[in-house]
């Protein structure tokens, strides 16, 4: 079906004249704030947002451009996100972006929907490092250089990425149900491009486009983290207040997609691993009230949890789905899916989710189940408000509906809502003839009138936002202060963290270890341990299921029985509930927890990198199938799953489950005292009946060998290369290994294999080294991961060989060593002010006996390699023969690869 867009777009506009020097001399005016969050603009347009945080001691920048998928014209397609590759390649000041930035120990990153594209970097926090990501983003708004070449380099490494995405069922449907939904609207299309247009982009047309959106009236920067705020708006002034706002309007999209005149449906019939559906549904704009509600609606549908009406009947929905509600600028669409094997299943599966999606208007959910659902909303924006990080980069999406308080006025709205109102905007939203399905069943209907969307300013005038959070101070993330502050105690035979630390959202991280079991009893265990594990949360005590779950999302506690995140209030319950779930679970449907886990399995063991792990534990096990040790196939792995019973979940508990031996470490915004006074009654005499000897492992001694997989219809290939050492994190040349692992693939773009394989090539739209090692035991895992083309598999393999060998033969760089220090060092100075990553620190030292300054220890034997010792390790194990090499490919395309079944 030809698809005409009726969008006007200019493609140039005029400068203004330079703004003044003393206009650009003051900082600019303070517009709006909210939750230590400061709107500042510039005479040329461009809004500031800065959230300083005083806690951390990283820095985020982003920088949100209006412009997505929806504003390309017709041939277009995808230049949104080929320009958000190509402005990390070179501007007018700035030759190398991304590898600048990554030398200056940045993270960074991009993305592109349909309403916008942003770009954010994560720094250590530093006043001149920040000077320069300003200076930069100032720069590359408008001077970004567009070089043929590479732009075909990177239009390849777009097209791997888009045949990534085709590879996943999910995705291949979602783009057809799109193409099906809008019949105008550029929201009909993916963000990633169509592969004819990527081929036949060029140059003079992409730079158009970016002179047309990128400008500082459709920017908003955000900047969080430790910062001086007067230091940053100086900085901005300074190099934002001198670009022109151009006199030439932004284009205006005037395009409205009329309501639907029925029901929609698609058909993709495509090589796949399984079979999916998905049924999609017309709603308003974000801005609109009635998405507050629909979003709710889709959320409590697609819960799987045991729904009550008002009138307190029962509704066990038998469906398996997930829902997405993305929030657009415009009227967009809320998706269920599901999956299933074969083409039956999935017909009879669709059915029911279309059954329970038809039904639910018609029912007036409990108060109960409201404040449950509200419950866990108010939890996701708490632990949100309390990441900068996080919050940074997800303001990005309520900036693309016209305003970054859209967040707030969201999260008010759901605060507010009422099962009346969800109930009104399910009969209004969730009708048939509004329907985009992958599964069609047609009949006429009247259009539904999608309405729309406010002003912003409009809301904004009503809505009145209080402050909840207080800011707090800094925190001193040394070693030093670290082992200071930590208070390590012991609780019966539990040993015992407590590590306060200040929070803006007063979170606590919670994480607890136990041990249990010897070599002999956990034979044949594997599985029912895990499963048991995860059962402890279907009910406990006096909880069924469903009150277990409403307790949790009172407590704002996220996370697993033993691993979690609270507030500072509810610490004390969220302890006591924890131990309830540890001591009396009950283990209501916990077979159904084992069932879902096999059939996701099962369907999973066709999938090119599930036929790679198989491939692998068969060349690589040496233990006896009852062995936990064991490398196991998914074909093992579902049968040792079905041999499973309901009466071995309490068999196990009961032999099993208790406090002889294990460690806790608590961290983050808390009393000490509240601890010690939920726990130490619960631990006292709570005894495992089996007890514990560490398990140890030693590296497999197998041959390397090579295995190529045909994978018909998969539009991407996979390279993997691993190997097995016998080095622990103890053994001498551990140091050493971790830093040339960083430099073969952790280091980003400045990686040999990236350099190589994206960089150069243009092949691989990812590539990584990953290496890990045991803490005692001899026993160290180490892999190569790339993607490619078919056709590029032979090549990318050779090229992986071509740069183990340079490795092995002539090393690394002196300035390569210095920098992989210093980001090294950088790295784990930003972990240890993460909650969650001082806890499993904590935790792994107490497992040794040790304290954190075994990670010191490592940090500074790090810092005190050699070239001389980094290269002669390299030498000793980077031997490109030594690897076992797994290739996945679609042979037809692949051709000379000689991929097998």
């Amino acid at each position: 079906m030809m698809r005409t867009l009726l969008i006007a777009l200019f493609t140039c506009y005029t400068l203004a004249a330079p703004v003044t020097p003393a206009q650009a001399a003051s900082n600019p005016p303070l517009i709006a704030s909210a939750e230590g969050i400061s709107e500042y603009r510039l005479p040329n347009g461009l809004r500031v947002l800065l959230m300083p945080d005083s806690s951390k001691n990283t820095v985020t920048i982003n920088m949100t451009y209006l412009v997505g998928s929806r504003h390309e014209n017709a041939g277009q397609s995808g230049y949104a996100h080929l320009l958000e590759h190509m402005l990390y390649k070179s501007s007018q000041q700035f030759p190398k972006i991304a590898e600048e930035i990554s030398r200056r120990g940045g993270r960074w990153n991009g993305t592109t929907t349909d309403d916008r594209t942003n770009f954010f970097e994560i720094i250590p926090a530093s006043e001149t490092e920040l000077d320069w990501m300003l200076a930069m983003e100032a720069d590359r708004m408008r001077n970004v250089r567009f070089s043929a070449d590479e732009l075909r380099r990177e239009v390849t490494i777009v097209k791997n990425e888009l045949e990534l995405r085709e590879g996943n069922p999910y995705n291949s449907l979602m783009h057809q149900v799109k193409s099906v939904a809008f019949d105008w609207h550029g929201y009909g299309h993916i963000a990633i491009g169509e592969r004819s247009d990527l081929n036949a982009a060029r140059t003079g047309e992409l730079e158009q486009f970016y002179q047309r959106y990128y400008r500082p009236d459709n920017a908003v920067l955000l900047v969080a983290g430790q910062f001086q705020p007067e230091q940053v708006l100086s900085s901005v002034q300074k190099y934002f207040g001198n670009i022109p706002k151009p006199t030439q309007s932004l284009p205006l999209i005037a395009t409205v997609e009329p309501g639907s005149l029925g029901e929609r449906s698609v058909i993709v019939r495509k090589p796949a691993n399984f079979s999916a559906a998905i049924e999609a549904y017309h709603v308003p704009s974000a801005l609109h009230p009635d998405f507050a509600a629909i979003k709710f609606a889709a959320t409590v549908l697609s819960s799987e949890r045991e729904q009550r009406d008002a009138d307190q009947s029962v509704h066990r929905l038998s469906h398996s789905m997930y829902s997405l509600s993305p929030g657009m600028r415009d009227s967009g669409l809320i998706y269920f899916m599901t999956r299933q094997q074969s083409a039956k299943q999935i017909e009879d599966q669709s059915k029911l989710m279309q059954k329970a999606i038809d039904q639910f208007p018609q029912r007036l959910m409990s108060e109960q189940d409201l404040r449950f659902f509200k419950a866990q909303f108010a939890a996701t924006y708490t632990h949100t408000l309390d990441d900068p990080e996080a919050l940074a980069i997800r303001l990005s999406e309520y900036i693309a509906l016209g305003d970054w308080r859209m967040f707030f006025v969201e999260k008010a709205r759901i605060a507010a809502l009422t099962a009346e109102q969800v109930q009104a905007a399910a009969k209004k939203y969730l009708k048939k003839n509004n329907r985009i399905s992958g599964l069609l069943y047609a009949e006429p209907n009247q259009p539904v009138e999608i309405p729309a969307a406010p002003d912003v300013n409009d809301i904004l005038k009503q809505f009145k936002h209080v402050d909840e959070y207080a800011p707090v101070s800094g925190f001193d993330a040394s070693y030093d202060n670290l082992m200071a502050q930590s208070q390590r105690i012991k609780i019966g035979n539990i040993e015992v963290v407590l590590l306060p630390k200040p929070s803006r959202g007063q979170v606590v991280t919670v994480d607890l270890r136990l041990h249990w079991g010897t070599l002999q009893s956990m034979h044949e265990k594997k599985w029912l341990e895990y499963f048991t594990d995860q059962a402890l949360l279907n009910g406990a005590g006096q909880y069924g299921k469903e009150s277990l779950e409403a307790e949790r999302a009172r407590l704002h506690m996220q996370g697993s029985v033993r691993h979690f995140s609270t507030t500072r209030s509810d610490l004390r319950e969220a302890l006591s509930l924890m131990m309830l779930n540890l001591k009396q679970p009950s283990f209501g449907q916990a077979m159904d927890i084992v069932s879902r886990h096999r059939v996701s399995l099962d369907l999973e063991r066709k999938t090119p990198l599930r036929k790679i792990e198989d491939r692998y534990a068969q060349h690589f096990n040496t233990y006896p199938t009852s062995d936990p040790r064991r490398l196991e196939t998914s074909q093992q792995s579902i049968s040792e799953m079905n041999a499973i019973r309901m009466s071995d979940f309490f068999e196990f508990h009961k032999n099993f489950y208790g406090a002889s031996s294990g460690h806790l470490v608590i961290v983050g915004d808390f009393e000490p005292q509240d601890v010690l006074a939920s726990l130490t009654p619960e631990f006292s005499g709570w005894e495992s009946k089996s007890p514990y000897a560490e398990i140890h492992q030693q590296a497999p001694e197998r041959p390397a060998m090579t295995a190529n997989i045909d994978t018909p219809g998969e539009s991407s290939a996979y390279f993997y290369g691993r190997r097995y050492l016998p080095v622990g994190k103890a053994h001498p040349d551990f140091p050493a290994l971790v830093v040339i692992n960083y430099l073969l693939g952790q280091a980003g773009l400045e990686s040999r294999l990236m350099q190589r394989l994206r960089q150069q090539e243009g092949w691989s739209y990812s590539v990584q080294s990953q290496f890990s090692a045991d803490q005692t035991d001899p026993y160290a895992r180490w892999d190569i991961v790339a993607s490619s083309a078919p056709e590029n598999l032979l090549k990318l393999r050779q090229a992986v060989t071509e740069v183990l060998q340079n490795v092995q033969q002539k090393g690394f760089l002196e300035a390569e060593l210095k920098k992989a220090k210093l980001n090294i060092a950088r790295a784990d100075a930003q972990h240890r002010q993460n909650n969650q990553q001082l806890a499993d620190m904590w935790n792994a030292a107490l497992h040794e006996g040790q304290d954190l300054r075994i990670f010191q220890r490592l940090e500074a034997s790090i810092q005190a390699l050699t070239l001389e010792h980094i290269n002669q390790i390299a030498k000793k194990y980077v031997q490109p023969e030594s690897w076992s090499v797994v290739m996945t490919a679609d042979a037809a395309k692949a051709g000379n690869t000689a991929a097998t079944k």
